[in-house]
């Protein structure tokens, strides 16, 4: 019984603390790409910073699970948005788009 407690404790405090995604969709160039936004508040124009997210297995009392962390990749720019919540985004230099890749506002 107390394991069903923790556990959805555990759930409840997971999904509370679960930001909307905002994360690369489709490459259109070398430079530039369509990204799924899905936080409100970000428009054409912000500056965004690229993430990876790495994920590693770990172990604890011979119960397998993920550790996962985000991982900075570079700078993007919003350019326009094209339908919804659909957005074009260009990389600043040295940054590599790839499909899959996290988007995060700067402050």
């Amino acid at each position: 019984m107390r394991f069903i407690i923790l556990f959805s404790i555990s759930l409840f405090l997971f999904g509370c603390s679960v930001a909307p995604v905002n994360q690369i969709t489709k490459l259109t160039g070398e430079k530039q790409a369509l990204a799924d936004i899905k936080s409100p508040g970000m428009k054409a124009g912000d500056h965004v910073q690229v993430l990876k997210k790495v994920c590693r297995d770990v172990y604890r009392k011979d119960i397998p699970s993920q550790k996962c962390s985000e991982t900075f990749v570079g700078k993007a720019s919003i350019l326009e948005f094209s339908s919804g919540n659909q957005a074009l985004i260009q990389a600043e230099e040295g940054t590599v788009l790839e499909s899959g890749l996290l988007l995060e506002k700067i402050e």
